[in-house]
C-alpha cells in the first residue's frame, strides 16, 4: 500500500517534470511550424515574460505564422513591458498581425477583449472572422479614469490611416472608440473620407464614443449618405455631440425621409441640440400616433423649456399610456421645474426595457444643482437597481459634494451597488 509520503513525493516529481520553464524552450528552430509551437509553449509558460528579449527579434521573422504566435504570446503576458513590442507589431506587413496587435492593445486596457472579440484562432478563416466582427455595434468602452499610453493612440491612428486593408482600418477605428482615444481623432476624421462604408461607420461610432463636441461639424456632410446604417450612425452622433451645424440637415431628413427609424432618430437628435428653434414642430409631433415621435417631441419641448408648454406636457403625461413616452414627458417636466416627476423617473430605473434611457435623462438632469441635491435624498431610499444606477449618475454628473454620498454607497449591503459606487467614485474623481 502506497504511503502518504511516497504519494506526495511522486506528485511533486510529476509537477516538476510537467513544468516547462522559459529557459528550456528553444526558439531557434529552423522549421516555422516548430518555431511557432515553441513560441506558443512560451506564451503559456508562467515565466514566459522573462524571455521577452528573445521574442523581440522574431517580430521580423519571414513566417507570418511565427509573428502571429509572437503577438499572441505578448497578449497572454499582459505586461506593460510587452506593450512596446505590440506597438511595433501594429506596423507589420500582414493584415492578420496588425489586427492581432491592435486587439492586444485593447485587451491590455479591457481584459478579456482578446478572448471575447479577438482572434483566438487567427490562422484559420481570417476573412470570415474579421467580417463577422462588424455585424453588430459594440457598446464596450473603458472607464474614463483609465489612462491610456499616448503612444497607443498614435499607433492606432496610424493603422486607421494606413492599415493593410479597409477591414484592418475599421478594426483600428473600433479600438479607438473603445479606448476613448482623443489623440486618434484626426485619423478617424480622415477615415470619414474613405470609400469604405465599413470604415466610415466605425469611424463615426468611435467619434460618438469619444464625445468630443469639436468633432461634430466634421461629420455633418455624411447626413446625406445613401447608406441607411451610415446615415443613422451620423444622426445619432450629431445628437450626442449636440452639433448645432447639423440642424438644417436634420430638418430636411425629418421632412423628406420615408424610413420611420431614420425620422425618429433625426427628431431625437434635433431635440438634443440647443437653440434649434423648432418649438412649433415639436408641438405638432406631440400629437403623433407614433409613440417614438411623441417621446422625441416631449424631450425637445422639455429642453426648449417654454413655460407656456408646461400645462400641455403635464396633461399629456396624465393621458399617455406608452411607458417610453411617459418617461420622456417626466424628463421634460422635471427639466422645466416640476420636480415631483423625479419619482416616476426613479421607477424607470427598475425597468429592464427603459432603465438606460431613464438613466441618461437623470445624467442630464443632475447637472442642475437643485436636482442633484434631490438625488442625494433619494440615493439610500430606493431599490438596489435604483441605487446602482444613481451611483452611475453621480459619477457622470456629480460635483465634489457627491464624493461623500458615493463613499457611503460603497458600503452598501448589496454587493452590486457597492461595486457600482466604487467604480462611479473613480469616474467622478477623474472628472474633478
Amino acid at each position: 500500500m502506497m504511503t502518504w509520503r511516497l504519494a506526495s513525493s511522486l506528485l511533486l516529481m510529476l509537477i516538476v517534470v510537467a513544468v516547462v520553464t522559459a529557459q528550456q524552450i528553444d526558439l531557434n528552430q529552423s522549421n516555422p511550424n516548430d518555431k511557432a509551437r515553441a513560441i506558443r509553449t512560451l506564451g503559456d509558460s508562467p515565466d514566459g515574460i522573462s524571455s521577452l528579449n528573445d521574442l523581440a527579434p522574431l517580430l521580423g521573422d519571414n513566417s507570418e505564422q511565427v509573428r502571429l504566435e509572437v503577438v499572441t504570446a505578448l497578449i497572454k503576458f499582459r505586461a506593460i513591458a510587452a506593450q512596446p513590442l505590440l506597438l511595433e507589431a501594429t506596423s507589420d506587413l500582414s493584415s492578420r498581425v496588425q489586427v492581432l496587435a491592435v486587439d492586444g492593445l485593447v485587451d491590455f486596457y479591457s481584459p478579456g477583449f482578446f478572448k471575447q472579440g479577438g482572434f483566438t484562432s487567427t490562422l484559420r478563416d481570417f476573412p470570415g472572422k474579421i467580417k463577422s466582427r462588424f455585424t453588430n455595434q459594440t457598446p464596450l468602452v473603458i472607464p474614463s479614469y483609465v489612462a491610456v499610453n499616448p503612444a497607443v493612440g498614435k499607433a492606432i491612428e496610424v493603422v486607421i490611416r494606413q492599415g493593410k486593408s479597409m477591414e484592418v482600418r475599421a478594426v483600428a477605428a473600433r479600438a479607438a472608440g473603445i479606448l476613448l482615444l482623443r489623440n486618434a481623432l484626426a485619423g478617424l476624421q480622415d477615415g470619414l473620407r474613405s470609400r469604405s462604408t465599413l470604415l466610415i461607420r466605425e469611424c463615426i461610432l468611435a467619434i460618438k464614443k469619444i464625445r468630443d463636441p469639436s468633432s461634430g461639424p466634421s461629420i455633418v456632410f455624411l447626413l446625406r449618405d445613401l447608406d441607411p446604417q451610415v446615415q443613422l450612425a451620423v444622426i445619432e452622433t450629431v445628437g450626442t455631440l449636440r452639433t448645432v451645424e447639423a440642424t438644417p440637415e436634420l430638418l430636411q431628413i425629418i421632412k423628406n425621409t420615408q424610413l420611420d427609424r431614420i425620422k425618429h432618430a433625426a427628431l431625437i437628435s434635433l431635440a438634443k441640440i440647443p437653440g434649434n428653434g423648432q418649438r412649433d414642430m415639436f408641438l405638432d409631433f406631440l400629437k403623433s400616433r407614433n409613440k417614438n415621435t411623441r417621446a422625441a417631441a416631449a424631450e425637445g419641448l422639455g429642453r426648449i423649456g417654454d413655460p407656456e408648454d408646461l400645462r400641455l406636457l403635464d396633461h399629456q403625461f396624465a393621458l399617455d399610456k406608452a411607458a417610453g413616452v411617459k418617461f420622456s414627458l417626466a424628463f421634460a417636466l422635471v427639466n422645466m421645474g416640476q420636480h415631483e416627476q423625479l419619482d416616476h423617473l426613479l421607477k424607470g430605473l427598475d425597468s429592464r426595457i427603459h432603465r438606460l434611457e431613464v438613466r441618461a435623462f437623470l445624467v442630464e438632469l443632475a447637472r442642475k444643482p437643485e436636482i442633484l441635491e434631490k438625488l442625494y435624498d433619494l440615493l439610500l431610499q430606493g431599490t438596489a437597481a435604483q441605487r446602482r444606477h444613481l451611483a452611475y449618475v453621480l459619477g457622470m454628473s456629480g460635483t465634489s459634494e457627491s464624493i461623500k454620498e458615493l463613499e457611503i454607497l460603497t458600503r452598501d449591503k448589496n454587493n452590486d451597488v457597492a461595486v457600482a459606487a466604487i467604480d462611479s467614485l473613480r469616474v467622478l474623481q477623474s472628472r474633478l
